[in-house]
């Protein structure tokens, strides 16, 4: 029962990926069965890699590179999309469980590219939250 319940949560992101939709951090729920039924990952395989190279650009505008490696540097943070609220934590923190790889399609009408197949990389990761009333600060010698 889990397994189905994760392959359902890839289908959803995967998919919503190649229909060009932004990352907010919740499920897609607008993706019906029917939906869900147009991606199709090749061979019905995935690839596990151990590592991750990733490109962005710093605060100063220089290109950088960082390695995830889920055994040594695991923990990663992203920028979050601004919510409703202007009370939230600019970034989402998170710990890689995994780096993946596959080639998926999707004869979805809405897709970018069409039925074309492309090389996908994702991450699965375990969301990082505050725990609500922890106290934190240097006079404490407590990390948030």
């Amino acid at each position: 029962m889990q397994i189905q319940a994760f392959l359902l949560k890839l289908q959803d992101h995967l998919l919503g990926r190649l229909l060009g939709q932004d990352f907010d951090g919740d499920t897609h729920e607008s993706f019906t069965p029917d939906d869900q039924q147009t991606l199709q990952i090749l061979s019905r395989k995935m690839y596990s890699v151990q590592t991750c190279h990733l490109y962005y650009t710093t605060y100063d505008v220089q290109r950088q590179t960082d390695t995830v490696n889920p055994r040594t540097c695991a923990d990663v943070m992203v920028h979050a999309p601004a919510p409703d609220n202007e009370d939230h934590e600019p970034y989402w923190y998170a710990r890689v469980l995994g780096i993946y790889h596959g080639k998926v399609s999707t004869s979805h009408p809405d897709a970018i590219n069409g039925t074309e197949v492309q090389c996908m990389e994702f991450l699965w990761v375990r969301w990082l939250e505050a725990e609500p009333g922890h106290r934190h600060s240097f006079p404490h010698a407590v990390l948030p």
